[in-house]
């Protein structure tokens, strides 16, 4: 499978299509879109499993990061540290439906996403997602794991940099979670 796009944004692009019902459960001209259902208990992350088939032969397909900070017209910067402004939006397809679905992820604190490589391709086989408490450093409150492979070790998170399975493991860890399908 291939990535179709990747978004590159100025901040004035995102203000305008969020204004546009990107980030909401609005119309847009690509398809009629569901309303987001937020990730809050163990049951919502089992809905979504089985939406999804455990993520079985989909794949990412797009992705758009927006970090709420942006260079104001007088070439100021303006920053945040809001958690709700760090957004992450993933797009999946995949042979069960044919519609795509949207992971959208708040307070965005780590990404790791593996790229083209040798021997390896980006077809989800079996994916991972799970609540942990204090699995940042410094902060011991609980933040939700995805990752593109049910054998990943969230106490490995930051080894993966290193280790010798870096460029196999794609995976996410934010302070929350909202998904919806969309026609394709």
């Amino acid at each position: 499978c291939a990535i179709r796009t990747i978004m590159m944004m100025t901040h004035h692009q995102m203000v305008q299509s969020s204004s546009e019902g990107l980030y909401d459960g609005e119309y847009r001209q690509d398809g009629m879109m569901m309303d987001w259902k937020e990730i809050q208990t163990q049951a919502d992350i089992d809905a979504l499993d089985q939406e999804m088939c455990g993520f079985h032969d989909s794949c990412i397909v797009g992705m758009e990061y927006k970090s709420g900070s942006f260079v104001n017209r007088d070439h100021s910067m303006t920053m945040t540290w809001r958690p709700e402004d760090y957004l992450l939006l993933l797009t999946f397809e995949t042979q069960y439906s044919d519609n795509v679905l949207e992971l959208l992820f708040s307070g965005l604190r780590r990404i790791h996403l593996a790229g083209l490589m040798r021997d390896y391709d980006c077809s989800i086989m079996s994916g991972y997602l799970s609540f942990h408490d204090a699995i940042i450093p410094d902060d011991p409150r609980r933040m939700i794991v995805w990752a593109d492979s049910d054998w990943f070790d969230p106490d490995r998170i930051g080894a993966y940099a290193s280790a010798s399975d870096e460029g196999t493991m794609t995976y996410i860890v934010a302070e929350g979670l909202k998904w919806r399908w969309r026609k394709w």
